[in-house]
């Protein structure tokens, strides 16, 4: 998946530079129904249209790696200063990513977008 996220030239967003409201993303869990799955490492956002496209996750348990999922499959709950997956096998089915090589989005484009 790391090669078709890069390809469509999307850039990565920490979760200290996203807020939702007057809330930054920082520190924020993932969940399914009933489990922490992990840890917000960032988001994927297409720079020309302003869109988040994909959650970067980082796993918890013995299994760690960080996985790419679209932003439609998940909820942001501020309360809760969590994300739920709605699809939790999505991220046990979901393949290694990496953000090596994507370009950072700026403060200069958060600025004007």
């Amino acid at each position: 998946m790391a090669l078709a996220v890069a390809k469509d030239g999307l850039q990565f967003l920490t979760p200290t530079q996203t807020r939702v409201g007057d809330s930054s993303c920082e520190d924020m869990l993932v969940c399914g129904a009933t489990t922490i799955l992990g840890r917000l490492q960032g988001f994927l956002v297409d720079p020309v249209a302003h869109r988040l496209r994909y959650l970067v996750v980082r796993t918890t348990g013995l299994l760690k790696k960080t996985s790419v999922l679209p932003i439609t499959d998940a909820r942001i709950d501020m309360g809760a200063r969590a994300i739920q997956i709605l699809d939790q096998d999505a991220i046990a089915n979901s393949e290694p990513f990496s953000s090596e090589g994507l370009v950072p989005f700026t403060e200069e484009q958060l600025a004007t977008s």
